[in-house]
């Protein structure tokens, strides 16, 4: 298990070993709200609580997109997330400072980012809020859990 080889392009962080960036506007969260939180929208007043899993946790962008639709609601929310590279809290605190975003949220989860462990990881990230990090290749990860997620992210 390693963490993720970032380099940055401006202020977007790059990932060397798959030569990609993780997220390609100047504005990444209005994209991971546009594209990931409106997907709840469809079947949010026939549910209260919701699993949300996706592959690839990368900064955190989509969970914290859902933590904003979230904080408000007495609605719960179960995230799981596979990364197999995790990026190193340094690199996330460069991130998060370089986009300015959700300043408690990005501070919660630092102090609360798992160590470089393969597994899973559980986060009681708020009272509505539990977040499942899974360290780890999605192949061998993934037989390990038992949910079925209302909505992937993929």
């Amino acid at each position: 298990m390693k963490n993720a080889n970032l380099s940055f392009k401006g202020q977007i962080p790059f990932n060397e070993e798959f030569g990609d960036i993780y997220f390609n506007t100047d504005k990444p969260l209005l994209e991971s709200e546009f594209v990931f939180a409106s997907a709840l929208d469809e079947i949010w007043q026939s549910k209260d609580s919701f699993i949300v899993a996706e592959t690839g946790f990368g900064a955190g962008l989509n969970f914290f997109t859902l933590c904003k639709k979230f904080k408000t609601s007495s609605k719960n929310l179960h995230f799981v997330s596979i990364e197999k590279s995790p990026i190193k809290k340094e690199d996330l605190l460069k991130i998060y400072e370089n986009l300015g975003i959700f300043k408690a949220y990005a501070k919660k989860l630092v102090s609360l980012y798992p160590p470089l462990i393969s597994g899973i990881h559980r986060i009681n990230f708020a009272p509505n809020i539990t977040l499942d990090l899974c360290y780890g290749e999605a192949d061998q990860i993934l037989p390990e859990l038992d949910f079925a997620a209302d909505i992937w992210f993929l």
